[in-house]
Order: C-alpha cells, then sequence, then structure tokens
C-alpha cells in the first residue's frame, strides 16, 4: 500500500509517516497486552491468598490477628505485586 508520488522527497516522506504509524500501532497493542496480562496475574494472585487463607482454621486466623470475614479484603489489597513507585 504504497503511494508513488513524482515529487521529490513526497514518496520517501509517506512510508516514513506509514512506519511511524504502524510503530504507535504496535507499541499501543503492546502496551494493552501488558495490562490485560497485568489484571488477569492480580487477579490468580487474589483469588490464591484468598483460597489459601480460607483453609485456614479460625484459631489459626485469630493467632494471626484476621478475622475470617477480613478474608476478601486482606487478600483484594495484600496479594498485589509492588511494582514500584508510580512516576
Amino acid at each position: 500500500m504504497s503511494i508513488q508520488y513524482d515529487i521529490a522527497g513526497t514518496t520517501t516522506h509517506v512510508r516514513i509517516r506509514a512506519l511511524q504509524l504502524l510503530g504507535y500501532i504496535a507499541a499501543t497493542a503492546t502496551a494493552l497486552l501488558v495490562a490485560l496480562w497485568r489484571k488477569l496475574d492480580d487477579g490468580r494472585r487474589r483469588r490464591r491468598a484468598e483460597r489459601e487463607l480460607s483453609l485456614l482454621s479460625d484459631e489459626v486466623l485469630s493467632d494471626i490477628g484476621v478475622a475470617r470475614s477480613e478474608i476478601p479484603w486482606i487478600a483484594r489489597t495484600r496479594s498485589q505485586p509492588f511494582r514500584g513507585p508510580r512516576a
């Protein structure tokens, strides 16, 4: 899909602009895939933490200072990996 012009430099300019646009689309798609992967991974971590805490007995939960009703909140807030400070 290359447009050919006889004017000097115009053909090159069109091709360069097309490559820039393709690069932008590729970078955007990559960023979206990374964000989706992180969301899926965060969900897996949360469900795993919730499952593991739910398997503990009430006595063990009491020893570590957690009520059974707090398990979903703890899994949601504590299972997120640290990704450094946000810029």
